[in-house]
């Protein structure tokens, strides 16, 4: 019978040591895609969607046509937008500087508008009302929609929606959804030209995250859609706005 040195099982032990501390440790980006544990990102990401509005209008209307001549000119913008359930109705939200044209020269077109949801289901919507001020817009589904678990907004009486208070957002782009943290900024910031209040986080968000939700991760309710970005900034639409402009 043959016996291993004494030193052999400390020898083991340090060893293992020195490897686990030089090995890297993970790191987690700001933006990434879909690797939140808590749940929160797989409930919110089935009432997001990736919006896409295609617009159609006469590309002169002055002008007299040949029959080789193409009568319509079409460009499209892109977006997010996400499904909410408010007082048991289902509610189809967006951006609105993503689906309405405001042209001086153009005044008539027809808008084609998808959504493309998380299950690979692409529904065409059609705009109801919009708020240009509030940068707000409500469809409804020309297809049959089904989500399983519709997001809920904040309550107006939420007090912890001030500075500091963690924040994601879940965002789709390029068929990749993402999720986004960051704290909040600011709330109540009143923007220049007489923009309405809004609330104001550091999140790096991705291109085309217009429309997306502003999440609270410990509850999971929205407590925004998120609009513009200003010199790293983006500005969000508090829910209490959304639920004021809600379709009657």
């Amino acid at each position: 019978m043959t016996h291993k040195p004494t030193w052999f099982v400390p020898f083991l032990l340090a060893l293992a040591f020195v490897f686990v501390a030089l090995w890297p440790a993970p790191t987690i980006d700001a933006k990434q895609p879909a690797t939140d544990n808590s749940g929160v990102f797989r409930v919110s990401r089935v009432s997001v969607f990736a919006l896409r509005v295609d617009f159609e209008y006469e590309a002169d209307p002055q002008k007299v046509y040949t029959a080789n001549d193409a009568k319509t000119q079409t460009f499209s913008r892109f977006g997010n937008g996400f499904v909410f359930e408010e007082a048991e109705k289902i509610y189809i939200v967006g951006p609105a500087h993503a689906a309405v044209w405001n042209s001086p020269f153009h005044a008539s077109y027809k808008t084609n508008i998808h959504a493309a949801f998380y299950n690979g289901n692409v529904v065409e919507l059609e705009a109801i009302t919009h708020d240009p001020h509030e940068d707000v817009i409500f469809f409804t589904s020309k297809d049959s929609l089904t989500v399983l678990r519709p997001l809920r907004l904040a309550p107006n009486t939420d007090t912890n929606i001030e500075p500091g208070m963690p924040l994601m957002t879940v965002a789709t782009h390029g068929a990749q959804w993402y999720a986004m943290y960051g704290p909040l900024s600011a709330a109540n910031i009143v923007g220049r030209d007489g923009w309405p209040p809004l609330l104001m986080h550091s999140q790096p968000l991705i291109a085309g995250a217009s429309g997306s939700p502003l999440i609270d991760p410990e509850s999971g309710l929205v407590v925004g859609m998120n609009g513009r970005a200003l010199d790293k900034l983006s500005f969000a639409t508090p829910a209490a706005t959304i639920r004021r402009l809600l379709p009657r």
